[in-house]
């Protein structure tokens, strides 16, 4: 369920905040890591050319659990709000990079 649930919605502008059946479903779960690892799933594709913004914003929200109460749950915020912001880094530079040797190309 919490790869195929809506876990996310606009908010203040261009930011985003989870939905409240996601948050149900969170607070509720007997597990709530597995859950939060389905969620993560849905925050989009990463690589070069995809779209990074909106994967990003995504990660801002796991920025709410890096202090919950359960530990597993915070430490697992924190460890994949750093992975995947490193990864967007790398996805970005990559892409910047393509984009130069394509213009190049064309010079």
């Amino acid at each position: 369920i919490a790869t195929i649930i809506p876990v996310s919605m606009p908010f203040a502008g261009d930011g985003l905040a989870w939905t409240a059946i996601a948050r149900r479903l969170l607070a509720r779960a007997p597990d709530a890591l597995a859950v939060m690892r389905g969620f993560v799933r849905q925050f989009g594709p990463i690589w070069p050319g995809a779209d990074l913004a909106a994967v990003g914003a995504h990660v801002k929200l796991l920025g709410e659990f890096t202090t919950h109460e359960d530990p597993r749950l915070g430490d697992f915020a924190k460890n994949e709000q750093a992975r995947l912001q490193a990864a967007i880094d790398t996805a970005q530079r990559a892409h910047s990079t393509a984009v130069k040797e394509r213009d190049k190309r064309f010079e």
